[in-house]
């Protein structure tokens, strides 16, 4: 949860126009890509949000609710943490639309969600 947070405040700097760690030539066509996993990724986080309904419970109550069942319909029947995969593929996209070396350690924290969401 702490390195999430870290991560948004980091994007979210450097989406504000303060370069950090900056690639030396700029490439227009990964700022395009980047652009499209932001999309993508927002899309497949708000989708798989939805498909949850009321299954939905915060990370940190690890918690089984009444009446909770496996969704297994919609996003989920494709992707099994589509929460995750959403963030992961926006912090890429965002990392990519700035061109900032940064885009290796979200790579590493691609690892650190991985391993998340096979403890869960």
């Amino acid at each position: 949860m702490l390195f999430t947070m870290f991560a948004f405040g980091v994007v979210g700097v450097q989406l504000l126009g303060i370069s950090l760690f900056a690639m030396p030539n700029p490439n227009p066509f990964m700022q395009v890509l980047g652009f499209m996993f932001v999309l993508i990724g927002l899309g497949v986080a708000i989708v798989g949000r939805h498909n949850l309904g009321t299954n939905w419970a915060n990370c940190y109550e690890y918690q089984v609710k009444q009446k909770q069942e496996l969704v297994v319909h919609g996003i989920y029947k494709y992707i099994r943490h589509p929460l995750y995969a959403g963030i992961a593929l926006f912090f890429l996209g965002s990392e990519l639309i700035v061109q900032s070396y940064l885009v290796y350690v979200y790579v590493l924290g691609l690892v650190a969600v991985n391993m998340q969401a096979a403890w869960e």
